[in-house]
Parts: structure tokens; sequence; C-alpha cells
């Protein structure tokens, strides 16, 4: 490895140099141009060293510009008796600022493009003229769709996932606020299906192609349920007062982990939606002022991917393995 050299110290209060305020300008002049001077050399060095051992692929540099974490907001249009008070106020939420979007919208899931979208951040304005300001990296309007959301929130997660980073998606608000409409969607119409089927249609759409490639995939998805600080599995056939709630564990190769979770192996798109139905029927809901049918818990969809790409003795290419892990969380309530 390298040694760095050493650098030149500096006595801030040395007694054989010339005061200037009680510090020893001269000597500091000295350290700052000896460190520049290493930190310029070793820089390279330490830059060549790493792109010698590391084959960065265009789509990760990418990915690692990109923000590793992004907060975006979606507004729900009014509803009922909301209309009705909405006619008699003035609106509370603006969008003051939002920058444009370069792509269409109308932009396809089978996109040939691996690019990420770019982000349009916005500013939001709460409480009318002199409100409260926030900016956030994407703001969805009443008007903007599932699919909007899908390709600025969850596209941008599934490939990831097929790249064998792991990502997660959290829906959080208040009670009816269309975090699980967001999340699951409604099944009865196909445009209006939600992240969570998105993301796996995207998912296995990007597996399929691999495996001709002579990739070797496996797909395993777990459906949890965090309800009352009890965690429960929502893809578990036994009677909730038979098999009780789970275990959180902790391993130093597995992290932590649910014990006893059930890990249920999907080959296709129909597996996973008769999944998604089991666990969706099997949450905790109530009726509030707000919704009807409100979850009062916390669910956890997760989908667990395996890649092994084959080897090539010839070439000198050892046989890898890709794993991934997608969360997908809808959350109870934030009130």
């Amino acid at each position: 490895p390298r040694q760095p050299s050493k650098y030149a110290t500096w006595n801030p209060r040395s007694s054989n140099a010339k005061r200037n305020g009680g510090f020893n300008m001269a000597a500091l002049a000295r350290a700052n141009g000896s460190f520049r001077a290493e930190r310029s050399t070793g820089g390279k060095r330490a830059s060549m060293s790493s792109m010698a051992s590391t084959a960065a692929s265009t789509a990760s540099r990418d990915r690692a510009e990109a923000p590793s974490v992004g907060v975006m907001v979606r507004i729900r249009p009014l509803v009922g008796r909301e209309l009705e008070r909405s006619r008699e106020a003035d609106p509370c939420l603006e969008i003051i600022d939002q920058e444009s979007d370069p792509e269409s919208d109308g932009e396809s899931n089978d996109s040939a493009s691996q690019n990420p979208r770019p982000t349009r951040r916005a500013t939001l304005r709460i409480g009318g003229e002199g409100g409260q300001v926030f900016t956030f990296d994407r703001v969805f309007p009443e008007g903007d769709g599932q699919e909007a959301v899908f390709l600025d929130a969850g596209k941008p997660i599934a490939e990831n996932a097929l790249q064998g980073f792991n990502a997660s998606i959290f829906a959080y608000g208040q009670t009816g606020s269309g975090k699980t409409y967001t999340m699951q969607g409604n099944e009865k119409c196909q445009d209006n299906r939600g992240l969570i089927p998105r993301v796996l249609e995207y998912c296995f759409a990007g597996l399929e192609k691999v495996k001709k490639q002579g990739v070797t995939v496996v797909a395993h998805c777990s459906f949890l349920e965090i309800y009352n600080e009890q965690v429960f599995d929502l893809l578990d056939t036994a009677p909730r007062s038979a098999g009780g709630a789970k275990s959180l564990r902790e391993d130093v190769k597995r992290g932590v982990f649910v014990e006893g979770a059930t890990w249920k192996c999907i080959e296709s798109m129909h597996e996973a939606y008769q999944y998604i139905h089991q666990g969706a029927e099997q949450r905790h809901i109530a009726s509030t002022n707000m919704n009807r049918e409100s979850s009062r818990s916390h669910s956890i969809f997760t989908l667990s991917l395996e890649m092994k790409f084959p080897g090539d003795e010839a070439k000198g290419m050892l046989e890898t393995t890709k794993y991934s892990r997608v969360n997908l969380v809808d959350l109870a309530g934030s009130e």
C-alpha cells in the first residue's frame, strides 16, 4: 500500500515565529502547500487504483451520481365532503415552482432506455400567501395517474434491483391520503395498478430478458404486517390465533430478519398477484372518519432476487451471482 508522505507540521503558538495575532502564518502556509501537493498526487493514484479494481458500467456511474434517497409528494384530488367545503375556502396547498420534464409523460414501461429519469424538483407552499414553503424531489399534482408515479418513483427502484442493488419505497401520510391506493392500486382497473404490481411487472420483464442470455433466476416474495408493535405473516395460511406474532432475530450474516417468515417462490406475475391478494385480504383494517376501510397496520411486501451469471473459462470470466431485495412499504396513518 502507498505510504503517505509526512506533512509539514504547524505549531500555531511557535515561540520563534513572527507572531500575527499569536499564530505562525508562515508555518501555516507551508503546511497547507504540503497538504495540497500530497492530495493532488495521492488522489490521482488512489483514483487510478480504484478504476483498475472496479469495472464500473455507465449505468452504475449514472446511478452513483443520482441521489440515494428521494422524497416525493403526491397530491390526491378532493373527494366527497371535501369538495363541498372547498367551495367556501381558499386553497391551502399550491405548487409555486416545478422544473419541467424533458421526457415525454407518455413513456412506456418497456422503454429501451435504462438511464434514470431526471428528477423534477418542486416547491410547495402550504397555508396560502405567506405560508410555509417546502422543496421536494418530485411533486405529483392531482392530475398525475399511477403510471406517472411509477415512472419517477417505481421504475428506478426496479432497475436498481435488476442491477443487484437493494432498494425500498415507503408510502407515508395521514389516513385517507391515498397510501394504499398508490402502493396497491385498484385491481379492477388495469390503469389503476399501484406501485407493487408495476414494480413486479417491470422486474419480471427484465428477468425474462436475462434468462435468454443463460442467466439462472430465482425470485421469492414475503408479505409482512406490523400491527400493535407485533409482526404477522400475511402469507401464513394458518389462523392468526394459532400462529401468533412472529419474532425478530438478528444474525451476523443475515442481519435483522423475521423468524419463521413465509417466503414464496414466484415464477410469474400470475403467482405474484395471488400472493398480493392473499396478503391484502388479511390486513387489519377499520372504519375512520376519513376512510371506510383504513389500513390500521404497516405492510411490507419484499421481493428477493437471485441472478446467477455463467462464467466463461475462455475469457477468464468467473461465475457471478447478484442478490437484491426490494421492500415496498405501506405505512399506517401517520396521525
